[in-house]
């Protein structure tokens, strides 16, 4: 209708033929390969009782080989007890590791339960019960809350999500969802860039080529060539999110198994109150990622024709990206950091999500960062859909 896939099919031709696709894609996806497999091969270990030293990745698989072993159990006191008698065990395995690395996990899981609160160290340091430990988790959560200033309805919104979780938990290895969940922020960095220098010149072109004229004298006007313009941008922008998504995920899965997505997400982060698995968190960072770069096309596009040339709306979106990353608000500042949370880079990071429990009020009930954040985004695309359309059809009209 009104000749739209021969105009997509256009402009996928003008974009494909723009050296920077050909040269930025290829090579932000091996940038994303190497981000999850150098630094397991880069950094070793050394037994100073054996003087056998492995790399990083010998170390992650003979933990999650080990692991296994414990998969599913409760985190308990019988299961406390199994990992004090191996810490206080010499016994060492064939590639000289201790054999205790079968418990690294449930010492990661204490250490950030309640190392803070008890100023340990080391998860091997504490020496309570599980239900002591429990408790210490359950008053940890409690002064995150007060520090970051929830009002009293957050808190009993949260208060309920707690009662409704499983105590105790139960173990499991998820070294590969644990990857690629804290690679999700170099991801959406790299998809900013690439959105940024191949997207801002998608309307600007027509003004510096001067043929932005032509337009006036087709037969169904304008309506038709921004909505291809607008299609070709957000479709190339999700199939780049995906294949940078893919570049993560597939290395991460050959390396460290699939095993795990049903590993409560209190292994990882034990002060969270969701319900939540990894394989589901590793989801919600995916769907954040994709809305981002939709948010990021939208503003890429709005920008090019608003300022009817690509280098502003590559400065903007590139200038947005490095702010984020460089600047930090501190949470005393309640309304600032929160909003600031919102911001892409931020907001698909674990850090924005999963640690983050402060919530956005929605007539009468309350949503999480990751419910309100696509809803924001949604928004925001809508009103620079609709603004770029009247810059758009408004130039046109001036221009005759």
């Amino acid at each position: 209708m009104y000749n739209f896939w021969t105009l997509v099919r256009f402009e996928y031709k003008k974009l494909f033929k723009k050296k920077a696709v050909w040269l930025l894609l290829p090579l932000l996806m091996t940038f994303s390969v190497l981000s999850v497999v150098v630094p397991s091969f880069s950094a070793s270990i050394s037994n100073s009782e054996t003087g056998q030293t492995c790399t990083m990745y010998e170390m992650q698989q003979t933990q999650r080989r080990e692991s296994s072993a414990i998969k599913g159990r409760l985190i308990d006191d019988s299961l406390l007890q199994e990992m004090r008698t191996a810490l206080d065990s010499d016994k060492i395995l064939g590639n000289g590791l201790p054999a205790s690395i079968r418990y690294d996990g449930i010492r990661s899981f204490i250490l950030s339960s309640v190392g803070d609160f008890l100023k340990i160290e080391d998860g091997s340091q504490f020496t309570g019960s599980a239900d002591e430990l429990y408790a210490l988790r359950a008053e940890a959560i409690k002064e995150n809350w007060a520090e970051d200033g929830l009002t009293k309805g957050e808190k009993q919104f949260l208060s309920e999500k707690e009662d409704s979780l499983e105590i105790p938990f139960s173990y499991g290895y998820s070294g590969s969802y644990d990857m690629i969940a804290s690679s999700m922020i170099t991801v959406s960095a790299m998809l900013s860039f690439l959105i940024a220098v191949c997207l801002s010149s998608v309307f600007s072109s027509e003004h510096t080529g001067k043929t932005d004229q032509l337009i006036l004298c087709s037969r169904f006007g304008k309506a038709p060539v921004y909505f291809a313009k607008l299609f070709t941008g957000i479709t190339f922008s999700l199939a780049a999110s995906l294949v940078m998504l893919l570049s993560v995920i597939v290395p991460s899965f050959l390396m460290y198994g699939t095993e795990g997505s049903d590993v409560p997400i209190q292994v990882l982060v034990p002060l969270a109150s969701w319900d939540m698995t990894m394989g589901e968190a590793v989801l919600i960072l995916s769907g954040l990622c994709l809305t981002a770069s939709v948010l990021q096309c939208c503003a890429a596009l709005f920008f090019s024709e608003r300022f009817k040339s690509g280098i502003p709306a590559m400065g903007i979106l590139l200038g947005v990206m490095l702010l984020t990353g460089f600047l930090n608000i501190p949470d005393s500042y309640r309304i600032a950091s929160q909003i600031w949370e919102f911001m892409p880079l931020n907001l698909v990071s674990p850090g924005g999500t999963i640690h983050n429990d402060r919530l956005v009020p929605f007539f009468g009930t309350y949503l999480t960062s990751w419910q309100a954040g696509p809803i924001l985004y949604l928004l925001l695309c809508i009103l620079l859909l609709a603004a770029g359309y009247r810059v758009y059809s408004r130039w046109q009209a001036g221009g005759r």
